[in-house]
């Protein structure tokens, strides 16, 4: 995917702009890491608008250029903060990464010039693309382990879709964060990479958190081991994706039937 750039870097003499941008991208990930849970409320509502309308002028990048980035209407920054209206949540968070990523872009030359702010997949992009890649050729065999065994009985069956689904999500994800962080290492300060790998990682957070909140009970309960779940998260973590997944949860669902009962005796 390539990614269109807007925004315009900026230099060590532009302390105030510096501060600006740090602020807003910080602002983002914070309420970001909230509503990745699954919902958000009036606080969080508001918390949004603000950022939104700080983000134009604060960034230098226009509003139907910032929806295009984040694959959202031309309308939508200019209008979803001056309508006070509410977005869909997936919407909410496409505009908070899309934000994230634009930041980042023009904060890329500061952080350049001082590495210990740059974020853990820049730093680490060698060592993150090869933990993507395996993550994902374990994901593709245990999707074809799962076509090979699958259930006749309809409960069973549908644990199954639900597994695969997850697995099929795996592998696609984190292929391409592998992908993107490989072409980041070549060139480490290029905004455009920059960009496409906050997004790929971002997209596939999104998208393990929906699919968890969905249909994460339903797994826990009927004792099903997933044990590349745990693997997982923990690398999205580790590059500042920041997944907001109950470590309970994760522990049953890695360790299966045998954690979740000593959980529930606990």
């Amino acid at each position: 995917m390539v990614i269109a750039q807007y925004s315009l870097r900026l230099r060590q003499d532009q302390p105030q702009e510096i501060e600006i941008a740090s602020s807003i991208r910080e602002n983002a990930i914070s309420l970001r890491e909230k509503v990745s849970t699954g919902s958000y409320g009036d606080e969080e509502l508001k918390k949004f608008w603000s950022i939104i309308e700080r983000t134009q002028s604060g960034l230098m990048v226009s509003n139907p250029q910032l929806a295009e980035r984040a694959g959202l209407g031309s309308q939508f920054f200019s209008s979803v903060a001056r309508e006070r209206r509410r977005p869909k949540l997936s919407n909410f968070l496409k505009a908070l990464t899309a934000i994230i990523d634009v930041a980042t872009e023009r904060l890329s030359d500061i952080e350049r010039a001082n590495p210990d702010a740059r974020p853990v997949f820049v730093t680490k992009a060698p060592e993150l693309a090869l933990l993507a890649n395996s993550l994902a050729q374990i994901a593709k065999k245990e999707i074809e382990r799962l076509d090979l065994e699958k259930p006749n009985q309809p409960q069973l069956l549908e644990l199954h879709y639900k597994q695969r689904s997850l697995m099929a999500l795996f592998a696609d994800g984190f292929q391409k964060i592998a992908d993107a962080l490989s072409a980041l290492h070549q060139k480490p300060t290029e905004p455009i990479l920059l960009g496409n790998a906050s997004e790929v990682l971002n997209q596939l957070a999104i998208g393990i958190t929906t699919w968890w909140n969905k249909h994460s009970s339903e797994l826990i309960d009927s004792g099903v081991r997933i044990p590349l779940m745990g693997a997982g998260i923990a690398l999205l973590n580790l590059a500042g994706a920041n997944m907001l997944i109950g470590t309970t949860a994760i522990a049953a669902i890695v360790g299966g039937e045998k954690v979740l009962k000593a959980i529930k005796s606990a």
